[in-house]
């Protein structure tokens, strides 16, 4: 696994980023850290992450971690993008839904170029 991380919004090495992920595009943004915020906040920073996503040339589609399999189609995916916002309430959906190990299983398997703007990580896995 490579990472980018990114303290605010997808940063100023967006490039540097898409290197990371070699020939791939496909990105899977993951928005569990707005799960508590309000629908119209939530709703406004997807639509602008996906829209940054985008303008930076990869390929950006919001994956829904409670959906069965969402874990097992992952692996679709060259860039793992995890939304930054309140970690706890991410964290919270992976232990909830049982996700948390099948995840790192997954992470451990796949070469996956990983950005995140959050200020911590939501679950760690060895490198």
């Amino acid at each position: 696994m490579r990472l980018y991380l990114s303290s605010f919004r997808l940063g100023p090495q967006h490039d540097h980023l898409r290197r990371l992920a070699g020939t791939g595009r496909r990105t899977a943004l993951i928005p569990h850290a707005l799960d508590g915020a309000p629908r119209r906040y939530r709703e406004e920073g997807l639509g602008r992450d996906v829209a940054e996503l985008e303008a930076a040339g990869l390929d950006a589609r919001i994956v829904d971690l409670t959906m069965p399999g969402a874990i097992d189609g992952l692996g679709a995916f060259d860039i793992l993008w995890v939304r930054g916002g309140n970690v706890f309430v991410l964290r919270r959906v992976l232990a909830d839904t049982g996700q948390t190990r099948r995840l790192r299983s997954s992470c451990n398997a796949t070469r996956w170029s990983t950005a995140a703007t959050a200020p911590a990580p939501a679950f760690s896995a060895p490198i």
